[in-house]
């Protein structure tokens, strides 16, 4: 894997806050290419579902696909996961598995650790990535060392 660096134009966008904010937050999502009528359609039945928006963790859902995204800025736990360190985590379920996706953004953790309420199993299994069941839950942890902010992707299959 190779650190890319890549130089395309970016934008910005932010909401100021004020001088001295307390406890202020906002929420956005992006829609490009939309019309104003599109987002105005968009605005008054919106496809997300805002699971957590909180100084450790940001969460979203898009209700007609049932995908989940959570941003963890620390340990922390948000509906069926627990972490045990800063990471993103992309999830879908299906009716027997769930398919999702983890990384470490930073780029600086030597250990991604993370656990998903329920029992599963893992087929063909990524070497770096250990799968174990305790009790209720299923632990999953990979080493990330010199993957700059490489995703992990696996799918989990209940027992």
């Amino acid at each position: 894997y190779k650190k890319v660096f890549n130089t395309n134009d970016y934008f910005e966008i932010w909401i100021s806050h004020g001088n001295a904010p307390v406890a202020e937050t906002y929420e956005y999502v992006l829609l490009p290419a939309k019309s104003k009528e599109e987002t105005q359609a968009y605005a008054a039945n919106p496809a997300i579902e805002i699971i957590s928006n909180t100084k450790n963790i940001q969460a979203v859902r898009h209700v007609v696909q049932d995908i989940s995204g959570y941003i963890f800025w620390e340990i922390g736990v948000c509906e069926d996961i627990e972490v045990y360190n800063p990471m993103a985590i992309m999830l879908r379920k299906y009716e027997s598995k769930i398919c999702l996706a983890f990384s470490d953004p930073t780029q600086n953790q030597k250990k991604l650790e993370f656990r998903i309420r329920g029992q599963y199993k893992i087929e063909d299994q990524p070497c770096e990535i250990t799968v174990e069941v305790e009790e209720e839950y299923t632990l999953i942890s990979c080493a990330p060392i010199e993957n700059y902010g490489k995703s992990y992707e696996l799918t989990l299959y209940e027992k």
